[in-house]
């Protein structure tokens, strides 16, 4: 296999001090075959916050050499605690005796992305650590020219309950109101022989039955779906040639922890070890330790790293972005960010917006967040949909739509109890999704309010920022849409999901507008959609543009044209003589700082390149006072992808070099914590968008419109996706631009270059 290298050097000025990476990038891809090049440091690190990135199936690990020590967290999708926190299943330290790592001249840490897994080596010892993609079973091997003897441990904070400190409340479904005393409940641990197995088992009462109390839906609580009762999540580790010798305790960066430690029987040139992990809900631990094993005897030591390994170059050839120059960075650090979303690929749950797979100890983030590697902001089981949605829209031209159905699959989990809501509430139909929503479909607890005047409509989060904010599922309706589009999905099951959702604002505001006066609709015949919300910025509005563009776009997408006749047309305005997006028809205040103006651009694609309503839209990017006062590369702001969708090349440019950018930690494609937490993922699929968006856009005729907002100095080699199951692979060279091949061929004559 014909594998580049990108090496990556970085210096530091002291143990916490992380920023800083110096590239000697070797990235000779035009012509090449779909292999993705290597990324490998040659230094260790100094702490948790410069790991490197690891996983396949539903896995994550953060790798990383420090004082000699292989160590690695591990992380699962859906290991909820309790109290709605995502908890890591522990960490692993690895020490060799004698030690190859210390003072190694010749250290080398690689991830090997057209394979999907880490190998660290130096003076003659090789280990090599994956996760199989469709087991969750992590394998660790070690080879070297000479005997050594292994100490591997099991390292855990949580070997006794644990009090939440104030602040730390935000890692679960309290966030800043914890009730006094709680704590996360100590894990179970047992270790023996060659092995250790260890769980954290919720209790029959969690978040879940305080959320519902709290709601007043306890009358239809036996309905409702639960996802946190008895969930119990674990795993056991265990390898030939090792024996448990016994327990130390020690503090990893401001974290005390208890360590299960194993050693060699006897000194040997090869060691492997394995981790089986096993999440369920269960009445009988015993039901668990069953599925635990069932894992466990379907290992295949022959064939699963193959399989494996065929998986992710399968994965690499779906889609790629290479770039020379000034613009390799940014391919660079947009293909690494898709491997860390392809590390939860098989998932039950969606990848996390505020560090998925990948936090690391909090302390290095915020200096003053001092608390536990189980820690992160905006929680562990709180969907925030406004940043979700980021992470799964660049799915569609990456031809990644089979790793979209976690995201799908978790709204269809949850509809019941969000169309409970609408009925307990207000007596209607329709799926009442909110903002801040838990992994069980009612609002976050904190955010819908603990202390709430007794006249408050239940149904409203008692809350500034989130009140009325309800069509940030529409997005997720549209995406199901679009996977049909684009890899002719079969979608059937999500239907009920998508007409509940617009039935929701149908059948609501008709509900308003009959408790306010005689008529349901105004004078045009038009839904009022009021009270109302622009994302989280413009409160207290009226026709939102932002509402609009999504329910437009979904049910022209169904072919709803009798629901359709019935909701308003985009609000315009005009500014200085130029017409432009209003962000509503009329609001009361500003509460946040988003563009919900420019979402009938991006990502409701109403206005744009290849429309006659572009002036419009370019207009309100240039000359709305908020959208300038507002823009931004960081975080979930989504300016690039405004500028690449507008055909604004030069500020497609400016604003995606910044933001895909290294980021602030040693691994390139962890940024953060902009609004959020490290590793950022909104701020990773924003840049993904973005730069997707400059290379391939498409409009409602069928037309492929390729360079639409990039510059030809630009050199990049490109393969995208496109609606009707289309792939297109093209390239600039040297200010040439080459179509190289267009599947199927029908839609050859789609193609239209727009590069300048």
């Amino acid at each position: 296999m014909n594998k580049k290298n990108i090496q990556n050097k970085t210096s530091f000025s002291s143990p916490l001090g992380v920023r800083g990476s110096f590239c000697v990038f070797i990235f000779f891809l035009f012509f090449c075959s779909f292999s993705e090049p290597d990324y490998i440091w040659t230094s260790p690190s100094h702490n948790s916050s410069e790991s490197m990135p690891c996983g396949g199936g539903d896995i994550g690990m953060n790798v990383w050499v420090e004082n000699g020590d292989l160590m690695f967290y591990v992380s699962r999708s859906g290991a909820f605690d309790e109290n709605n926190t995502m908890l890591k299943q522990g960490r692993f330290r690895v020490r060799l005796t004698p030690n190859p790592f210390l003072n190694a001249s010749d250290f080398r840490q690689e991830l090997k992305l057209n394979d999907g897994y880490v190998e660290i080596s130096a003076n003659g010892t090789t280990i090599e650590l994956w996760a199989d993609v469709f087991k969750p079973i992590i394998h660790l091997e070690i080879n070297s020219k000479k005997n050594i003897l292994s100490d591997i441990r099991y390292e855990s904070w949580r070997y006794s309950d644990r009090l939440i400190r104030k602040g730390e409340g935000d890692q679960g479904s309290y966030k800043w109101a914890p009730p006094k005393g709680l704590v996360t409940g100590k894990d179970s641990v047992f270790a023996s022989g060659n092995s250790i197995t260890f769980f954290h088992r919720n209790s029959e009462k969690t978040i879940f039955d305080v959320t519902v109390a709290q709601q007043g839906l306890e009358g239809v609580k036996s309905q409702m779906y639960n996802p946190l009762r008895y969930l119990t999540s674990g795993g056991k580790m265990w390898g030939e040639n090792l024996t448990f010798t016994g327990i130390e305790k020690g503090t990893y960066i401001n974290t005390d922890y208890q360590a299960w430690i194993f050693k060699s029987q006897k000194p040997a040139t090869n060691q492997k070890v394995n981790i089986a992990l096993e999440i369920s809900q269960v009445e009988n631990i015993s039901d668990w330790q069953k599925a635990l094993n069932n894992t466990i005897a379907a290992i295949n030591s022959k064939t699963d790293h193959k399989k494996s390994i065929a998986w992710w170059n399968s994965f690499w050839s779906r889609s790629f972005i290479h770039a020379e120059g000034e613009a390799a960075e940014l391919s660079r650090n947009y293909t690494l960010f898709r491997y860390m979303l392809g590390c939860n690929a098989h998932s039950q749950w969606p990848t996390r917006f505020n560090g998925g797979l990948f936090t690391f100890d909090p302390m290095i983030v915020d200096s003053t967040q001092k608390f536990t590697p189980d820690y992160r902001r905006w929680t562990g089981g709180t969907f925030t949909a406004q940043n979700q949605r980021l992470v799964y829209w660049p799915m569609l031209k990456s031809g990644d739509t089979d790793m979209m159905t976690a995201q799908f699959d978790f709204y269809n989990r949850i509809l019941k109890n969000a169309e409970l809501r609408s009925k307990t509430y207000w007596g209607h139909g329709g799926a009442c999704f909110t903002e801040q929503i838990e992994n069980f479909g009612l609002p976050n607890p904190s955010e819908y309010g603990w202390k709430r005047p007794d006249y408050s409509d239940k149904g409203v989060e008692y809350n500034a920022w989130l009140e009325y904010t309800w069509d940030t599922a529409l997005e997720f309706c549209q995406m199901i849409l679009e996977t049909k589009e684009y890899a002719n999905a079969d979608i059937s099951k999500y239907k009920p999901l998508i007409e509940s959702c617009v039935r929701f604002f149908d059948e609501h505001y008709r509900y308003l507008a009959q408790r306010r006066g005689r008529k349901v609709l105004d004078g045009d015949g038009k839904l009022i959609l009021f009270p109302a919300s622009a994302c989280e910025t413009y409160k207290m509005a009226n026709n939102p543009s932002s509402t609009i563009a999504a329910l437009r776009t979904v049910l022209k997408s169904l072919g709803n044209d009798s629901l359709l006749k019935v909701i308003p047309e985009i609000p315009l305005r005009i500014v200085n003589g130029k017409t432009m997006i209003s962000p509503s028809k009329t609001w009361e205040r500003v509460n946040n700082v988003e563009s919900p103006q420019l979402y009938p651009v991006f990502p409701w694609r109403i206005y744009g390149i290849g429309k006659d309503s572009l002036e419009i839209a370019r207009n309100t990017y240039w000359y709305d006072a908020d959208v300038q006062k507002f823009r931004s590369h960081v975080g979930w702001k989504q300016d690039n992808i405004f500028a690449a969708c507008l055909g604004l090349t030069d500020e497609a440019k400016r604003l995606n070099k910044l933001k895909l950018a290294n980021g602030t930690y040693r691994f390139p494609a962890f940024w953060g914590p902009g609004f959020d937490w490290s590793p950022d993922h909104n701020w990773g699929g924003s840049g993904m968008i973005g730069l997707q968006e400059m290379l391939l856009q498409t409009t409602d005729d069928g037309r492929i419109l390729l360079f639409p907002a990039w510059p030809r100095e630009w050199n990049v080699h490109f393969k995208l996706h496109a609606p009707k199951n289309t792939t297109v692979e093209a390239e600039v060279k040297d200010g040439n631009v080459k179509v190289i091949e267009v599947i199927p061929d029908s839609r050859k004559k789609d193609i239209e270059l727009m590069i300048k």
